[in-house]
């Protein structure tokens, strides 16, 4: 049976024993993008949070969680040009399912390859789930995410592979860390 084309972000898969803590960003009222569950982080220079995008000059810090609008309310995602908090799991000893995108057939050689993220649409606006999948044309060439391997239920050998990945550089407390 075929993959299903069923993107959901980032979605937390296996943190190696580190207790995954989540930590917490202010989003700007100005953001211009909404924020859903599992979309990649970005830290901006002010200090705040918006969801990431393709390329090597972002500064990914994790994968948003959770949502609160500036009253404190939870929301199940923040729309663009909403001020609030963002809730994400850092990129630290964690890894994450995502979908491969298109129609590009993806083996098994693609572990240990480098890919990008795409955001192919803005996150469903009742679940508030991201639908960010990895670039399945930017594998070998991408400098986000290493592929590690492939979810269980999830076949090489087709297109829309569910793949393990870890953030190849990110943000942390201590600074830039690459992998």
């Amino acid at each position: 049976m075929a993959n299903p084309n069923f993107p959901r972000g980032f979605q937390l898969y296996s943190n190696d024993g580190v207790r995954c803590v989540l930590n917490s960003l202010p989003v700007d009222g100005a953001n211009p993008t909404s924020i859903g569950i599992g979309d990649d982080i970005i830290l901006l220079t002010d200090g705040t949070a918006a969801r990431g995008n393709a390329g090597a000059s972002v500064e990914q810090i994790g994968v948003a969680q959770g949502f609160t609008d500036s009253t404190g309310s939870f929301l199940s995602s923040i729309p663009a040009n909403t001020a609030g908090t963002v809730f994400y799991a850092s990129f630290f000893g964690n890894k994450f399912l995502v979908q491969t995108s298109g129609a590009t057939v993806v083996n098994s050689d693609a572990v240990g390859k480098l890919a990008d993220l795409v955001v192919t649409a803005d996150a469903n606006p009742i679940t508030g789930v991201s639908q960010m999948e990895l670039d399945s044309a930017s594998i070998g060439t991408g400098t986000q995410f290493r592929i590690l391997g492939k979810d269980p239920l999830s076949n090489w050998g087709e297109a829309n592979v569910r793949v393990v990945v870890a953030a190849s550089t990110y943000v942390d407390n201590v600074g830039t860390i690459s992998i």
